[in-house]
């Protein structure tokens, strides 16, 4: 129950690092800042199809467990350093 409530599809600006923490079209929207109207249209369209909610919902907490897990910040973590530990050994 609790990962359903995690399950939601997002609609961001496409400023900042919103890119990098959410796919376009596949976990949620990325709109134009300022861009009023294509807001509301990918509200409609997310209020409007039930299936492709549930869709994009599950497959956003999918990629944030897969990118940002602890494991996937250890293991990106070790890929910056590891150069600069074996260079310093």
């Amino acid at each position: 129950k609790e990962a359903q409530l995690m399950e939601k599809p997002v609609i961001a600006t496409d400023v900042g690092g919103n890119s990098e923490i959410m796919i376009d079209g596949q976990t949620g929207f990325l709109v134009k800042e300022g861009n009023s109207d294509n807001i509301i249209e990918k509200i409609s369209l997310l209020k409007n199809d039930n299936t492709l909610v549930e869709n994009m919902g599950k497959r956003g907490r999918e990629f944030i467990q897969k990118e940002y897990s602890l494991n996937a910040s250890v293991e990106n973590f070790l890929k910056i350093i590891n150069p600069y530990i074996q260079k310093n050994s």
